[in-house]
């Protein structure tokens, strides 16, 4: 299984048990999909206590755009972070 399989496992896996994750509320993806780097940034630091952070987090190492485990992945995020 791939990195992405296990977060998916795991997405449902929480579903399944009503427990949703920060990214998970009710139009969260306006925040960790946003094209505004400062939103994305306020997203991020919803991730940590999640707990699948360490699973997105190594899921969202091939990702090109968006906040995944508390890292902003777009290009505009990374340098952020430098």
């Amino acid at each position: 299984m791939t990195d992405r399989d296990d977060l998916a496992r795991a997405l449902l896996d929480l579903d399944a048990a009503r427990t949703p994750t920060p990214c998970q509320q009710p139009f969260a993806w306006r925040r960790f999909l946003s094209d505004d780097r400062d939103t994305r940034a306020a997203a991020a630091l919803e991730c940590p206590g999640c707990p699948i952070f360490d699973l997105c987090a190594d899921a969202g190492q091939s990702e090109r755009f968006g906040v995944w485990g508390g890292a902003d992945q777009s290009p505009d995020g990374r340098k952020a972070h430098r």
